[in-house]
């Protein structure tokens, strides 16, 4: 634990009243030493100009992770104690570092005492299973010619089907294919590494058209039932300026018999902008066809306002990190609220991610926006369980 003087006193009669082990320690160089071989599995700091080393102890236990990537020992779960910091500017910087593969928890200055108590017990009942480990997952030994026999082999890249829901009418409006990569050798294979591995080895093409041609099967299944649901799948940049991209998509929905408005495709941010006319042409003659064109990931990475009002979009799809912060975060809602109204001035339909509490979800449907997905409303669902399930998936519970 790093803290102040007084603080320590403080928590050394709350924690042996709790009968907890702890130890102190004075310095993140300090801390370093304790955390090697994994046997810290909890740290606490106050985060204050007196103690400077509590905002910085996320970086530093990243660091110290992915120096010791290899080891055996537990990632510790970090618990931020408000000091003279802004609450709100604590949970941001919590946040973040949970991007980063962190466990971080903040625990506000009025009671901080009962809540790194109760944070500590949950931790120390959960199963050992649960807590994170930084045992070499074997995703940097994946290469091209994994990747490359993935594709080729019925049923290891395959995709799952996120419903979406019309906020408004609780009726589902469609789904997001998310892919999802199950390797003999390490398991199931997180979508930004595949995706990662596809970029690097210029893949980037197969993969698109592979998640293509099985959303295009889901479709079709679903058109001859007389389901008018609607499909987005993920682009990158790159990719979507690929001279034979669209002729290629336009002749195999063709081929199929397929009406292309029930296809939305997303430019995501992964990847740079760097050729405006090249995504222009692309996006128009998608448009021309009839296929949806969304903007991913609004506020963040490439996802700018001069994108959106410059190319020919016609759904806006709002970040998941504002939605999940909006109801806790003034300046996350802030975010939220401007991203609305520019959709509803520019004619947009809005999409809300990472719908993942009933407070979020009440939030964006009270500021007006149209379509939501995340794990409240559903989890990704196989496409087997999609198709069987549509009864009960057609209406929110």
């Amino acid at each position: 634990m790093l803290a102040d003087r007084a603080a320590i006193r403080h928590f050394d009669r709350v924690l042996a009243s709790a009968c907890m082990e702890y130890c102190w320690v004075e310095s993140l160089a300090q801390l370093g030493a304790s955390l090697q071989g994994g046997a810290v599995g909890v740290v606490v700091a106050e985060v204050s100009g007196l103690n400077a080393d509590g905002i910085r102890l996320p970086a530093c236990v990243r660091q110290f992770c992915e120096r010791d990537g290899e080891g055996e020992g537990a990632q510790p779960v970090i618990v931020l104690l408000q000091g003279d910091i802004a609450y709100g500017t604590l949970v941001r910087h919590a946040e973040i570092s949970r991007d980063q593969g962190l466990d971080v928890r903040v625990v506000r200055r009025e009671g901080r005492m009962s809540g790194v108590l109760e944070i500590l017990r949950g931790i120390l009942s959960a199963p050992p299973k649960g807590r994170t480990k930084r045992r070499h997952n074997g995703y940097g030994s994946l290469k091209e010619s994994d990747l490359r026999r993935g594709l080729s082999s019925p049923g290891e890249v395959r995709i799952v089907l996120q419903p979406q829901y019309e906020l408004a009418s609780g009726l589902l409006a469609g789904a997001e294919a998310l892919v999802r990569w199950r390797h003999e050798r390490v398991g199931e294979v997180p979508a930004i590494v595949t995706v990662t591995l596809a970029h690097r080895h210029g893949l980037g093409d197969a993969l698109f058209h592979h998640v293509a041609g099985l959303t295009a099967s889901v479709l079709a299944r679903l058109q001859r039932a007389g389901e008018g649901l609607r499909i987005a799948i993920n682009v990158s940049a790159d990719v979507l300026c690929a001279p034979q991209f669209v002729p290629r998509l336009i002749g195999d929905f063709g081929r199929l018999g397929l009406d292309a408005k029930r296809l939305t495709v997303e430019l995501t941010e992964d990847m740079p902008a760097d050729d405006l006319l090249c995504l222009s042409t692309a996006l128009n003659l998608l448009r021309l066809h009839g296929f949806g064109a969304s903007m991913d990931d609004f506020g963040v990475g490439n996802s700018t306002p001069e994108l959106l009002t410059r190319l020919p979009f016609d759904e806006l799809k709002i970040d998941s990190r504002y939605v999940r912060r909006a109801a806790i975060d003034p300046a996350a809602r802030a975010v939220l609220a401007s991203a609305l109204q520019l959709s509803r001035d520019l004619g947009l339909r809005s999409v809300a991610e990472g719908i993942e509490t009933p407070e979020g979800l009440a939030l964006v449907t009270s500021m007006g926006c149209q379509i939501g997905q995340g794990f409240l409303l559903s989890p990704p669902l196989e496409v087997g369980e999609f198709q069987g399930e549509l009864p009960r998936l057609r209406r929110l519970s």
